[in-house]
């Protein structure tokens, strides 16, 4: 017959000077264990009679038979906050649940002197004591890199007034879901409400203002692992982010080529949230509604049935996913090969004048800077086609290898835009791949007017273009059209065994969207575009993009007719290049003052342009994808450009 286990005694006493060796002996072999003992540890671990229990902290020593098998201790911070530190269980005593017991003995010494906190500084290695930690209440407050605490990756707090005692209750499983639904829906009535009344009240605030110095403070508080609520965080957003956006959305924001948002672009996006798809390889209504607008889009553009496209973040992207297409269609085998430049450079051609994303694009692309050949401009910023042809030429005969020809619909600075036909004529003759980068201007193509202006781009073997520009939807949204759809699906077509399609189900999409592009997880960002169009029509975006070139052209008016403002480019589609002018000051001392004005434009918040340099001269630059504008907005621009020329010294 077996003898029964001896019942052991388990004692916890508080510190006595002669536990000194049993405690530091217990945590010395702990620590080295893991990690390197440092310092810090030295100082407290050899007299803890003076750095804990003199500063009003406390030992716990954990006996068993009279042995010591464990220990913690309880470091005190301020008058509401202790620390948990060197708490280790000797290896021959582990899964008793010793642990267990000095953590209730420490949280029980804080409870007794009305302590708010404990607080725990630990690493995730230790999995079996962060899992006790958290058993008992303590929250994560820090993840990671810790500088004061080298050892150390996690913070955790225990708040002893709001949290209970979870040492006997199991947790149930938790969810990202309102405990109120009805809260929840107060709160999102107030969201839309104060959204509604924002928009419609625009002009009553300015175009942009600074972030202040506590703002930017707020904004750098560490990470929240203890959420605040939805309510709390509602308020921080209304006080700390809306009111020091871009202000792109005022009705007078003009910088850079930035759109200014529909409303129902936003409602959009609500929905498109809710229902929360991922817009890529399955059989569901977000495949057949970006399949819908593609086709829209190719009709306008004029591009041929079977041509493929794809919804893309923006311009840059876009302008990657095309040119990918183009270099991979040109050289036989380069996915499986890689780029090999040993048999001749390959090259690409566009304007000096050229969007800047297109240069990233080459140089992502592998062929590296010096494979973007930049061509002269005319005066009027259109790419010189002679000297384009010219270097096609010069650089076959010096072995390098033409595979792409880029044109711009609408160039950044002026909006310029590129003689089409005559280069699509070009890049037939030499067997180059003709893109279009028509970010902006593409968009024209939806305009009767100004239809005729972009000619020859539906004869490019792509073109890229950007919803949120000038078919002023809420950002991002823009879209790459490929003539070939064998081509495109070419360059991306990747079917890993977990992408299979099945004889049924979900997994039987209409189009494998990632076969078409990088991204397999992709937003539903097609809704926005199409509930826009089918709430407006094309006909009334056609009408907005028309009057934003005539607001352009009464810019331009109003600078020609005023004889302290100079217009600096030609005007050919909806971007004014102008500045203030003195007799008296030559080109260096007008960019100096031309800055002034616009710095100050902008700050004040009356307005906000933004700038280029054309022919080594500062210049203040409208690009007017506005749909809030209007025509008394530019004449109080052109007055207080005047105004602040004539003020400054």
């Amino acid at each position: 017959m077996s003898q029964p286990k001896p019942v052991l005694s388990v004692v916890i006493d508080t510190y006595k000077d002669e536990y000194q060796p049993a405690f530091a002996a217990l945590n010395y072999a702990w620590i080295e264990k893991y990690f390197a003992v440092e310092p810090p540890d030295r100082t407290l671990l050899d007299n803890p009679r003076r750095h804990i229990i003199d500063t009003g902290g406390e030992v716990f020593m954990l006996f068993e038979d009279g042995v010591a098998k464990g220990a913690c201790a309880m470091l005190k911070i301020d008058a509401q906050s202790f620390e948990l530190t060197k708490m280790g269980v000797d290896p021959s005593a582990q899964g008793r649940g010793y642990a267990r017991r000095l953590m209730e003995a420490a949280i029980d010494f804080a409870r007794g002197r009305n302590a708010a906190r404990i607080l725990i500084r630990s690493h995730t290695s230790l999995r079996n004591a962060i899992r006790l930690y958290r058993h008992y209440g303590f929250a994560v407050t820090h993840l990671g890199r810790d500088d004061h605490y080298a050892r150390g990756d996690i913070h955790l707090e225990l708040n002893l007034n709001a949290t209970p005692d979870r040492s006997a209750s199991p947790q149930l499983d938790e969810t990202l879901d309102p405990a109120d639904w009805e809260q929840f829906r107060a709160l999102a009535h107030r969201m839309v409400d104060d959204s509604v009344d924002y928009l419609a009240s625009l002009r009553e605030r300015p175009a942009w203002q600074r972030a202040p110095d506590d703002v930017r403070t707020a904004l750098t508080s560490p990470a929240p692992w203890r959420g605040q609520g939805a309510q709390a965080t509602y308020e921080d957003f209304l006080q700390l982010v809306r009111p020091y956006t871009t202000g792109n959305i005022s009705p007078r924001f003009w910088g850079w080529v930035q759109g200014s948002g529909a409303p129902v672009g936003v409602l959009a996006d609500f929905l498109s949230a809710v229902i929360n798809s991922n817009a890529g390889d399955f059989d569901h209504s977000p495949a057949l509604v970006e399949l819908q607008v593609i086709e829209w889009f190719r009709e306008i553009m004029g591009f041929p049935a079977g041509s493929s496209g794809l919804l893309v973040s923006g311009g840059s992207a876009a302008n990657l996913t095309a040119l990918t297409v183009a270099r991979n269609t040109q050289v036989a085998g380069l996915r499986e090969r890689g780029v090999d430049q040993s048999a001749g450079r390959l090259t690409m051609y566009a304007s000096r004048e050229v969007h800047s994303s297109v240069r990233k694009a080459v140089e992502l692309l592998g062929l590296g800077e010096q494979s973007l050949r930049l061509i002269d401009t005319r005066p009027d910023y259109t790419i010189d086609v002679e000297a384009l042809k010219r270097a096609i030429a010069e650089d076959r005969s010096k072995g390098l290898r033409p595979i792409c020809v880029i044109a711009t619909a609408g160039t950044v600075n002026t909006g310029a835009i590129d003689p089409l036909r005559a280069m699509a004529e070009l890049c037939e003759r030499e067997k180059l791949w003709f893109h279009v980068d028509g970010a902006f201007g593409a968009l024209a193509m939806m305009a009767p007017a100004l239809r005729p202006d972009l000619n020859g781009l539906e004869r490019a073997d792509s073109v890229i273009f950007d919803f949120h520009k000038w078919l002023y939807a809420p950002y991002e949204a823009a879209c790459v059209l490929v003539r070939s759809r064998e081509a495109h699906r070419r360059s991306f077509s990747v079917i890993p065994p977990y992408l299979a399609e099945l004889q049924g189900g979900i997994a039987t999409p209409p189009v494998r969207f990632s076969e078409y592009g990088v991204q397999l997880s992709r937003s539903f960002r097609a809704l926005k575009i199409w509930m826009a169009l089918k709430a407006d029509g094309f006909d009334k975006y056609a009408r907005l993009i028309e009057q934003n070139v005539e607001q352009a052209r009464y810019l331009t008016g109003l600078v020609n007719a005023h004889p302290r403002l100079e217009l600096m480019a030609p005007t050919p589609l909806n971007v004014v290049n102008f500045r203030y002018r003195r007799p008296s000051l030559d080109d260096a001392a007008l960019s100096a003052l031309n800055q002034r004005i616009l710095v100050t434009l902008q700050e004040s918040g009356f307005a906000v342009p933004s700038s280029t340099v054309l022919g080594g001269r500062f210049t203040i630059r409208c690009a007017i994808v506005n749909h809030r504008s209007t025509r008394a907005d530019f004449e109080a621009l052109a007055n207080e450009v005047v105004r602040l020329g004539d003020a400054a010294p």
